[in-house]
């Protein structure tokens, strides 16, 4: 299991002492898993996906992480994780408010028979997704940062919780449910 604890502690202490080197580590460490997960979740909408690549999204996430971090210093590994994950949130509901035809997309269903997300109710369903994590409680919204959002396995999730697995698992289970009686199924 990775200690994210002491993988970013050593770093945000340095952060707060004023090294801006720091800053560059942190980002540099968390852009391949952050990458993993801006990949995965543009799978999700292939519509949104063929006008934003994951490496153009994942640069525009580090780059405004990297903003944040320059004004504001993490206390911990998990306000850090946090951080990341709210930004990867941003950025997506920011990609599912924009029309296709400012994304530079056509709307051709004979091009692409397959394609239903240029649906508008499923574009406005993926922002009321991400809109609904936003405004929840911040110990739910953590959850789905970390484990959602980011992909972080539940066991190291409750380590930087600093909880009991089985709590973990509880609450996920409750904020799961929650979201899937909204929701239906989707997304997970």
């Amino acid at each position: 299991m990775t200690d994210y604890s002491q993988e970013y502690g050593d770093l945000l202490k340095r952060l707060a002492q004023g090294d801006d080197g720091a800053r560059a580590e942190l980002i540099e460490r968390s852009q391949d898993r952050l990458r993993v997960r801006v990949s995965q979740m543009l799978a999700r909408f292939p519509a949104v996906r063929r006008s934003e690549n994951t490496s153009d999204v994942l640069q525009e996430v580090l780059l405004n992480l990297s903003s944040t971090l320059a004004r504001v210093t993490p206390r911990d590994s998990r306000h850090f994780l946090g951080l990341a994950g709210q930004h990867i949130r941003w950025k997506l509901l920011d990609l599912s408010r924009r029309p296709p035809e400012l994304a530079g997309r056509t709307l051709d269903p004979v091009q692409d028979p397959e394609e239903t997300t240029y649906d508008p109710s499923r574009l406005a369903q993926w922002a009321e997704v991400h809109d609904y994590i936003q405004q929840l409680p911040e110990e739910e919204r953590e959850l789905f940062d970390l484990i959602f959002y980011q992909g972080t396995p539940q066991p190291i999730v409750a380590e930087i919780l600093h909880i009991a697995y089985r709590t973990l698992k509880r609450r996920w289970q409750k904020a799961r449910l929650a979201f899937m009686a909204r929701f239906g199924s989707q997304p997970f």
